[in-house]
């Protein structure tokens, strides 16, 4: 529908929208629609005819603008009326006057009690919401409004937000400057990080824009990067939305590796009779002496260890609190968005006017928590505080429980951009992904923001950091396209090189690359060594050296110049260093590998086997998938076919083949024997025919075994 004026269509880009406008009946779209329809006639008329017009080429493009709005306008109408989540909300709003200045007049009346006002700004924010482009005249408005002083921060924080849904709803470059303005002007933390949040995540690549707003927002956001602060804040929110976006991930981690022992460690019990008391631990002392202080120790630990992610900015509570947003209270659009108040008028006669609990307005005051969550706390405990014991009552009241993770946070952090903006992403990350009234497409998921602000050359000087951030994150596809837009530096051609590797690609190049200005580099050495011992090349040999000559005390790095001999087809030659190798780590089970691989590729067959058999029995520790291959190997080279069909037969039953299918299989074993025995064809020659046979071999004895 956009793309026709995108593309300087202006006709084609009409008759597309023809019958959408007719189908949605709006009288300001069509008068709009019918106006530069007849101007378009006129237009095109006078040109069949011969006139020439010097004005007609900025004519032209004002005509193709004027297209783009009104399909913009239509496209959110359309996105409207087709979700009934939308239509509902837009009903609740379509009987008042949500003019600008009129939403502003009814915001600044003082006259108002606390729920008259709330209704006020529930409707200015629905209405901005759902409304269509605004003109300049709106911008203004809403600007001078968001960052006068005498505004509630409250108020213009929620305003904010929905002009930033609005713009995402449908782009609107006069709701984008709004969002600039605010951000580069108020004096409000609060409010001006919601702005910068919101220009941030409604960022459009210019290709999706008409010239005029393309170049409008690239303007103000080159304005805003000049300060290099601005590009400290944009660098670090985009980190904050990647930790958002592992929340689900970080609470299997909680759960699993950290719960459990803080679980383990708590001291007390509840008692319907007694309530809360103290466990009883005398006759696990006994039997247990030590167990106590240890499982205290592992609580310990785990407590600092969640306090440590937290302080990393993981999300640790949205797992716990996303449960608790089925209250009818998160049914109301605007409650995602409005900042805690403990006297919010939806939340109605709360606990906290029982006299004896207001001391429990305190939990609502800690800085961990984002506004959603304590909304969410509020519901849970009003629900559950009247059924609790009265010991545990008063232990509430009198603040002497806690909540792992909650009040741990230096408060002076709470008071920085940083943690503001952090909060502020983890309600919006739970609005996206949990709100049960609109669903809007995920801009923690749908990052093209991301990759059209990391290309702005005031970034250029952190990409390499960013990528390097987002490597960790197993960020592939974005941590290339951030690196690749830094300058040629060892740091940005090692993370290419680490991103292709984990991507399965040939690294060779950027690592090179690091070589040629760095000869002695050792990641990019130990890269390079790495993928060619990883594929089984004796090309690794010389880097392998390398690597020893500069780090000669690394086992490691000796371990792999060994396994490279091998590679490179020189074991007789180096036979010594095995040994001595053996010698020095009588133990190790990597070296015991690799001696019984050593036998296999001499021919020594039976000490090989003597050994493999030693390491399938877990002598040195878990067997792996090599281990099994290696036994293999060793039974078809030697000739030994029946106990080679066996050993065949054991790897498929400890790994198992994916496909069901008898071609499937086939192929799949075949190409794991086919590359396993390639590893050793310099010195050991074998025909293809032998690997079918075999295949055919395995897999018909694999029969028997099931029809058995």
């Amino acid at each position: 529908m956009l793309s026709a004026f995108l593309q300087d269509k202006l006709g084609l880009g009409l008759a597309i929208l023809k019958p959408h406008v007719e189908r949605l009946a709006s009288m300001d779209i069509s008068s709009r629609y019918e106006s530069l329809t007849q101007d378009y006639a006129y237009m095109l008329r006078f040109m069949t005819e011969g006139y020439k017009d010097p004005q007609r080429e900025k004519l032209y493009g004002e005509m193709l603008a004027k297209g783009y709005h009104i399909a913009s306008d239509v496209k959110r109408s359309l996105r409207i009326v087709n979700d009934t989540a939308l239509v509902s909300l837009q009903k609740t709003v379509a009987a008042d006057d949500n003019s600008a200045s009129n939403l502003i007049e009814a915001l600044r009346d003082e006259s108002l009690d606390a729920k008259a006002h709330y209704e006020v700004l529930n409707r200015a924010f629905v209405s901005i919401f759902l409304s269509s482009d605004w003109r300049e005249q709106e911008q203004r408005l809403w600007t001078a409004y968001l960052i006068s002083t005498e505004v509630k921060s409250a108020d213009a924080q929620v305003i904010v937000s929905a002009i930033m849904l609005g713009c995402m709803l449908g782009y609107c470059v006069e709701k984008y400057k709004t969002l600039c303005y605010v951000y580069m002007t108020s004096e409000d933390m609060y409010v001006r990080q919601r702005a910068f949040v919101g220009w941030v995540l409604c960022y459009q690549m210019s290709n999706r824009l008409m010239k005029h707003d393309a170049e409008t927002q690239d303007m103000l956001v080159e304005q805003m990067l000049e300060d290099d602060n601005t590009c400290s804040e944009l660098v670090e929110m985009i980190m904050q939305v990647v930790i958002c976006t592992e929340a689900e991930k970080d609470n299997k981690v909680i759960q699993k590796e950290i719960m459990p022992d803080i679980l383990k460690g708590n001291h007390f019990k509840f008692s319907p009779k007694d309530g809360l008391v103290e466990k009883d631990e005398t006759l696990d002392d006994i039997l247990n002496p030590g167990e106590s202080e240890l499982a205290m120790e592992k609580m310990e630990q785990g407590i600092k260890r969640m306090s440590n992610m937290q302080k990393a900015g993981v999300d640790i509570f949205y797992a716990g609190f996303s449960q608790m947003k089925r209250y009818p209270f998160f049914y109301k659009l605007i409650n995602w968005f409005m900042p805690f108040d403990i006297k919010h008028p939806d939340l109605g006669e709360t606990i906290l006017n029982d006299e004896g609990l207001q001391s429990i307005a305190k939990v609502f005051t800690v800085p961990t928590l984002c506004s959603s969550d304590k909304y969410s706390f509020l519901f849970a405990l009003k629900s559950v505080l009247p059924t609790l014991p009265e010991d545990i009552r008063k232990a509430m009241a009198g603040g002497e429980m806690a909540i792992v993770g909650m009040g741990n946070i230096d408060n002076t952090i709470t008071e920085e951009s940083a943690y503001v903006r952090r909060m502020y992403l983890q309600d919006l990350y739970r609005f996206f992904k949990l709100s049960p009234q609109v669903k809007m497409p995920n801009v923690f998921v749908e990052t093209s923001w991301m990759q059209g602000l990391a290309d702005k050359p005031q970034l250029k000087g952190r990409c390499v950091e960013l990528a390097k951030f987002l490597l960790r994150h197993d960020k592939l596809a974005v941590a290339s396209e951030v690196a690749l837009k830094a300058e040629d530096s060892e740091e940005r051609n090692l993370v290419l090189a680490t991103v292709a590797e984990k991507k399965g690609e040939n690294p060779l190049e950027f690592y090179n690359r690091v070589l040629a200005t760095n000869g002695d580099s050792v990641p990019a050495i130990k890269g390079i060594a790495r993928y060619y011992l990883q594929n089984g090349n004796g090309e690794a040999l010389p880097y392998c050296q390398r690597l020893c000559e500069l780090c000669p005390d690394v086992f490691a790095y000796e371990l792999n110049r060994l396994h490279a001999f091998v590679l490179a087809g020189k074991v007789e030659e180096n036979l010594n260093d095995f040994y001595r190798l053996d010698f020095e780590h009588p133990d190790d089970p990597k070296v015991k590998r690799l001696i019984a691989w050593v036998l296999l590729c001499l021919g020594r067959y039976e000490k090989a086997e003597e050994l493999y058999l030693r390491i399938l029995d877990g002598k040195w520790g878990e067997t792996s998938k090599n281990d099994f291959l290696c036994m293999i190997d060793l039974y078809f080279f030697s000739g030994n076919m029946r106990k080679c069909v066996e050993a065949c037969l054991n790897f498929i039953d400890a790994y198992p083949l994916k496909d069901n299918e008898l071609s499937g299989k086939w192929n799949e074993l075949y190409s794991v024997l086919s590359d396993e025995f390639k590893l050793l064809e310099m010195y050991h020659k074998y025909f293809p025919s032998d690997v079918s046979l075999l295949v055919d071999a395995v897999l018909g004895e694999s029969g028997k075994r099931i029809e058995n």
